[in-house]
């Protein structure tokens, strides 16, 4: 298996451009199998698979650093640094945490575990480099849309003090995935959330005066991520997920 070959830190550098989408396979199989043991976050990281190992095959990790919003997306992300085989005790007693803890890892940049906190987080970091190694690292928050909707004021902090970071939204339509999945699952909804309206990100990155980006699926996230990651500005890069492609592993 293409996944055995992933024992730590950025070992993902090393598989071929050709063995990208059977990891990623692999990678869905071992989430579905480990997730149905020990409970957690199944559809958040199915959904992010392709767009997380793009990240670390792209950024320089740890110099550069992700921030998780909330973090339960966060699985694939602890697999690709080492802890894979430590899934079997996830959200266990001392085990592996369900979220990002820097106590595990050097990997996990910032302690998660509550909605919209990345980007003010992100923009903390970006300062603390500027401070100390002259801004010398690139940091990307990775945030559900609803979760980006509770943050937006942050973007005016970054637009007044010229602070320049890199956002990711997973635009799943409003806790879309969630339904879904609960539909393939149980054969009914669960979530009685029905949130209106599709906020236009590319009128809201014109807005902050930030770039954007919209990768309408898995097989553009590479591609586009090396264009986001090298724009000099600010940037939002808009991520669709399809929800129900992502059950079929």
């Amino acid at each position: 298996m293409i996944l055995d070959r992933i024992q730590k830190p950025n070992d993902i550098k090393n598989i071929k451009p050709e063995e990208y989408e059977e990891l990623a396979r692999e990678i869905r199989r071992f989430l579905v199998d480990k997730v149905s043991k020990t409970g957690g976050h199944l559809a958040s990281n199915l959904g992010a698979v392709e767009l997380t190992m793009a990240l670390h095959i792209c950024l320089d990790l740890p110099k550069d650093k992700i921030v998780w919003d909330v973090g339960h997306q966060s699985y694939v992300h602890k697999i690709l640094t080492g802890r894979k085989d430590a899934f079997d005790t996830l959200r266990q007693y001392r085990g592996l945490s369900g979220f990002p803890k820097r106590r595990e890892s050097e990997y996990d940049t910032f302690n998660t575990g509550h909605s919209s906190t990345s980007i003010s987080a992100a923009l903390g970091l970006v300062v603390s480099d500027e401070l100390n190694n002259g801004n010398d690292s690139t940091v990307v928050a990775v945030i559900g849309d609803g979760a980006f909707q509770m943050s937006m004021m942050e973007l005016a902090t970054m637009r007044q003090y010229g602070i320049n970071i890199k956002i990711v939204v997973m635009k799943n339509g409003f806790l879309g995935m969630v339904r879904e999945h609960q539909h393939y699952a149980y054969n009914d909804h669960y979530s009685m959330v029905e949130l209106k309206g599709d906020p236009d990100l590319s009128l809201i990155a014109a807005a902050y005066g930030m770039g954007y980006i919209k990768v309408d699926g898995h097989s553009d996230v590479d591609s586009k991520l090396s264009e986001f990651l090298s724009d000099d500005s600010s940037c939002i890069m808009e991520v669709m997920v399809d929800p129900m492609e992502l059950v079929k592993y």
